[in-house]
Formats: C-alpha cells, sequence, structure tokens
C-alpha cells in the first residue's frame, strides 16, 4: 500500500531565508527547501503566495540588495512546476491571525489540505487553535524529516 505523500505549505519567510542562504547549502532553511523540492512532498501554492513573495523581495531594500531578479524569478518558475496550485479564488479569509497579511495561508494550508505548515513566524507557530494542519517552525519540521 503506497503512502500518501505529506502535503507541505512553505511561508514566504521560509522562502526568502531560502533565497538568502543560496550561498549556504548548510544552512537548515537550504536543506528543508531542498528536501521538500527534491523528495517526496506534496508543495502547496498560489497565486497569493506568489504576489506576497513578490511584493517582500520588490519592496523591502533589505532584500532588493540581496536577492537577484533572476534567484526570484527562477524560484517562482520551480514553484509553479513542482507545486500543486491551489486556486482561493472568492474564498474568505479567516481573520484569525494577528498580521491580517497571514490570514490568506491559514485559508490556503486548509483549502489545499495541507498537513504542515512551515513558518519562521511566532504569531502562527502560536496560534492556539484548532487547525486541520500543523504549524511547524522550519528547524522542528527538518529534523522530523530527517529523522524519519
Amino acid at each position: 500500500m503506497s503512502r500518501t505523500p505529506p502535503r507541505i505549505l512553505l511561508d514566504t519567510n521560509v522562502l526568502i531565508s531560502f533565497l538568502l542562504s543560496a550561498d549556504r547549502p548548510t544552512a537548515t532553511v537550504h536543506r528543508l527547501v531542498s528536501a521538500v523540492l527534491n523528495e517526496s512532498f506534496t508543495l502547496l501554492a498560489s497565486q497569493e503566495l506568489l504576489n506576497e513573495l513578490t511584493r517582500k523581495v520588490r519592496t523591502k531594500p533589505y532584500l532588493t540588495n540581496r536577492i537577484t531578479s533572476s534567484q526570484l524569478q527562477r524560484l517562482i518558475e520551480s514553484l509553479r512546476l513542482l507545486s500543486e496550485w491551489i486556486d482561493l479564488g472568492d474564498i474568505e479569509h479567516p481573520r484569525v491571525v494577528r498580521d491580517r497579511d497571514d490570514d490568506y495561508l491559514i485559508a490556503l494550508a486548509t483549502v489545499g489540505r495541507a498537513d504542515v505548515l512551515v513558518t519562521g513566524d511566532f504569531d502562527l507557530q502560536d496560534l492556539d487553535l484548532p487547525l486541520p494542519f500543523r504549524v511547524m517552525s522550519m528547524s522542528a519540521f527538518l529534523a522530523e524529516i530527517e529523522n524519519d
């Protein structure tokens, strides 16, 4: 009997950290994203996720000075190619997170039937809500998949 691949949603802060760690392949985030992209996981993505990723990289000077347009474009193309695309369409995003901009992640993980939302955002990690998926830090998720 075959096992269903775990369904993973990576928060944009994880993806940005991945881009920033391009020259450090042993960094936790680099190992994590590489594992998700190269192993048997179902990676979830949406236009909202790509929009947030693009907006943050192109508008925050710290990121603009460290992440090239070609690096960003290559990641976006990889996400489009390797991810299961989730269309949130007109779905109402529940107001559950302190940062309203993160509410779409809860909707995306729920609609996409994620098993895990991986994030560096402590507000999301500390949510005290009954969710149909786990919220994990990068290091906790990496430890789990490397010990599996």
